[in-house]
């Protein structure tokens, strides 16, 4: 089984589970009411769930975040550490048509140039730590033929997904400060269009609307569209145009999902790009309303 932590990793009700393999991709200030307020800290909470004789494979991008996890691991008594940029690595990680170029060693030999069907450079770093905890696990190289088919086929809805063209519609479950930026800098590679670019946001009350604006503002030319999430935990579509004010961005407030998703794609030119972010609970609904299936309130 692959399963993945709900919530840090020392005391998430997952590590009462065994695992040869435990990976740790990346490491940002999140849940920080919980986990701590320093990346320190919340990189020694995820650090705690490898257990005894697994192999440990740390992804995040930081050395001193692979310098402490991979101490921790040692001390946890891992059978092995495979640290990016020493055991694992991505030496290639280029944007490709449809997604992107990778080529990625691991301790076990080198997989070069193989075509990954995802958007985003983050996802050649999470396709470094898939195929090296797989690897791990069983103990051997993948077969070529096994790599390129599933780097080729893998599909993740909701992260950098394009549900429409002309114009282009994209969503992506970025919640955090983290998770905006690396959506931006995807945009700015992967989807950089000759129009404006709108920005449908709903977010829940745990989050800092500022912080993931403030990324959102450098894109440039941007009208953001308010919207609130159907969750109990929703922050009001107004308190995020007051943050998006702020910013010093156009805005408009729709609360529901579906009115404000018509509302940017309806105001939309067919050089223009329609984001759809801020929240999995946002991107689930845009994404059911724009693909037909019926909708479902939590």
């Amino acid at each position: 089984g692959v399963v993945e932590v709900g919530l840090g990793g020392t005391w998430d009700s997952t590590n009462v589970l065994d695992a040869r393999v435990a990976v740790v991709t990346n490491v940002s200030l999140d849940h920080t009411e919980v986990l701590g307020d320093t990346i320190e800290a919340i990189a020694r909470d995820k650090a705690g769930i490898v257990k005894p004789g697994a192999i440990a494979v740390l992804g995040d991008r930081a050395a001193s975040t692979i310098e402490l996890q991979g101490a921790i691991a040692r001390d946890r008594g891992a059978a092995q550490v495979w640290r990016r940029g020493a055991e694992v690595d991505v030496v290639r990680n280029d944007l490709a048509v449809g997604g992107r170029v990778v080529s990625i060693t691991t301790p076990f030999g080198a997989h070069d140039d193989v075509h990954l069907a995802l958007h985003g450079s983050h996802q050649g770093d999470n396709a470094m730590c898939a195929l090296a905890a797989a690897e791990a696990f069983e103990g051997a190289r993948l077969g070529d033929g096994i790599v390129t088919a599933a780097f080729a086929d893998v599909r993740v809805p909701g992260r950098l997904e394009v549900l429409r063209t002309r114009p282009a519609v994209v969503v992506d479950g970025a919640h955090n400060p983290a998770g905006t930026s690396t959506l931006v800098d995807a945009l700015r590679e992967a989807f950089n269009v000759d129009g404006a670019t709108r920005v449908v946001i709903g977010v829940l009350s745990n989050r800092d609307p500022e912080a993931m604006l403030s990324s959102i503002a450098t894109l440039g030319d941007v009208t953001v569209y308010c919207c609130a999430p159907d969750s109990p935990r929703a922050l009001g579509a107004e308190v995020i145009a007051s943050a998006a004010h702020a910013a010093g961005l156009a805005t408009r407030v729709h609360p529901r999902v579906e009115d404000a998703t018509d509302a940017a794609i309806g105001d939309a030119s067919e050089d223009d790009l329609v984001v759809i972010t801020g929240s999995f609970y946002v991107v689930g609904a845009a994404r059911g309303h724009l693909l037909g299936y019926p909708p479902h309130r939590g």
